[in-house]
């Protein structure tokens, strides 16, 4: 068990949307789309169950780091997921490379529903989303060493210069 980072990579970013948002979109948008979202009710308990998982194996070891990676929501976010007030850890998501972006108006209304649910999570989680990229784009996280935090980066179409967040380095034995 020496690892000192763990990167979690799933279909969908874990922390995008809380129950609320969630249903809003589905109720908006119609279908079943958003119900595969961590977000949904259906799904709130098993997030709860692998934040919490993540943040016992980050409290065994001073200064381990953790990043979540997701991506199929047509747009680039990075994102502070926080316990209790408390930083836990990063999340990138990269999202479309080559599939339709947002158009205006459905940007607009993301972001208000995202600044609007971000203490919407169950469990003493929060979301706090640091940078966005509306256009085609991908991520890369650099993890320099052991000691260091990683940084992440979102990479606009087009752009020579990234939007780079370094994660912040979340010390003491419980980790948020």
């Amino acid at each position: 068990d020496v690892a000192t980072h763990l990167l979690v990579a799933t279909s969908c970013p874990m922390m995008y949307l809380g129950e609320k948002g969630t249903k809003v979109v589905t109720d908006f948008l119609g279908g079943d789309d958003f119900l595969g979202s961590w977000g949904a009710q259906r799904n709130l308990p098993e997030l709860v169950k692998l934040l919490d998982l993540l943040r016992a194996w980050r409290a065994r070891r001073p200064g381990r780091q953790v990043v979540l990676i997701g991506g199929d929501v047509h747009a680039g976010l990075i994102t502070e997921v926080q316990h209790q007030g408390t930083v836990l850890c990063q999340q990138l998501t990269a999202s479309p490379v080559s599939n339709k972006t947002l158009t205006p108006a459905m940007v607009a209304g993301q972001t208000f529903l995202q600044g609007a649910t971000e203490d919407d999570f169950p469990g003493g989680y929060s979301v706090s989303h640091k940078s966005y990229e509306w256009r085609i784009n991908f991520g890369t996280i650099t993890i320099p060493d052991a000691a260091q935090p990683p940084a992440l980066q979102l990479h606009g179409a087009g752009e020579t210069k990234p939007t780079t967040v370094v994660a912040e380095s979340v010390g003491g034995a419980a980790g948020g």
